[in-house]
């Protein structure tokens, strides 16, 4: 069985608001991601990630990073 991390967090945080943003796939006998997560009290009202460059100095560096942003809306003003 392949945990999903982010399903088993969300599972113990009741309540919480979350968004999911793989950086990368990998496929074995089940698909596996790799990426950010946001949890929230609040609502989530949009989201957005953008890719981030590898360092072309380091030819064994395969992984893609991201950075992942949320806007959450609070009482009374809304928070990025």
């Amino acid at each position: 069985i392949n945990p999903n991390q982010v399903s088993h967090i969300s599972s113990k945080l009741k309540g919480y608001n979350y968004v999911f943003q793989p950086a990368m796939s990998y496929s074995h006998m089940w698909r596996e991601e790799e990426g950010l997560a946001i949890f929230s009290k609040f609502p989530i009202i949009s989201h957005d990630y953008i890719l981030l460059p590898k360092n072309k100095l380091d030819q064994e560096d395969y992984h893609r990073r991201i950075c992942l942003h949320a806007e959450i809306l609070l009482p009374g003003r809304r928070v990025h």
